[in-house]
């Protein structure tokens, strides 16, 4: 940290990383694998999910795997987040669309850098990118150091729909990507962004007659993103 950083600290303080698997089956172990290091090493995590068949899967993950976690099945205030950052040491799984609105908790306030750290994991992309933004924008609204991560596999539908087989040729060849291995790439991160941005833009980010769909596929199928 340099004089001016430490005279002048910054008021937001996310550290964001996607980590890309290859298989679904090797996100799983990846992200138990990954779970267990947080809750021995770090104190608050918030586990992020954006459908219904989600939820169910990776509660049921936690559970085989003896994690004690909270279920959010409400929306969230900010008198809710307030509440868990005052606790030590606590697990919650929550919906996407059930985080606060940003504005209802106001900006970020002075960040100290000695501060616990608020782990943020999120098992999918969205295919719309608005909806990964809102998770940003409320890791960034917390008055803490918030690290937000995303869990990604080759196999997951917006990259095989959109990349094909050259991301896994490139990633296995020149990123040396292993089955039971992570690599983090910005290169592909950025490309993801930019499908979920035409995505967006095909759709107009107009939201959908009748109840919300609840798995990827549903939502495809009511996107016409095949």
């Amino acid at each position: 940290m340099g004089f001016f950083d430490w005279l002048f600290p910054s008021k937001i303080h996310v550290e964001l990383a996607d980590e890309i698997w290859m298989t679904h089956e090797a996100k799983q172990r990846g992200f138990v694998q990954r779970l267990q290091q947080h809750i021995k090493e770090h104190d608050r995590l918030i586990i992020v999910v954006h459908f219904v068949d989600s939820m169910e899967f990776v509660c049921e993950l936690l559970r085989q795997a003896q994690i004690d976690f909270e279920h959010i099945q409400h929306a969230w205030d900010a008198r809710d987040t307030a509440n868990f950052l005052q606790q030590s040491e606590n697990t919650i799984v929550i919906l996407a669309e059930s985080l606060p609105d940003t504005r209802a908790i106001g900006q970020s306030k002075q960040v100290d850098e000695f501060s616990p750290i608020t782990s943020i994991f999120v098992y999918e992309k969205h295919l719309l990118l608005s909806q990964d933004e809102r998770i940003t924008l409320f890791a960034k609204s917390l008055p803490c150091r918030t690290e937000l991560k995303y869990f990604l596999s080759l196999e997951d539908p917006l990259i095989k729909i959109f990349f094909g087989d050259w991301v896994q040729d490139w990633l296995t060849s020149a990123g040396g990507l292993q089955e039971d291995e992570a690599i983090e790439s910005k290169m592909v991160g950025r490309r993801i962004r930019t499908a979920q941005k035409m995505i967006e833009e095909k759709i107009g980010n107009q939201p959908f007659a009748g109840p919300n769909p609840e798995t990827t596929q549903q939502w495809l199928e009511r996107a016409q993103v095949q």
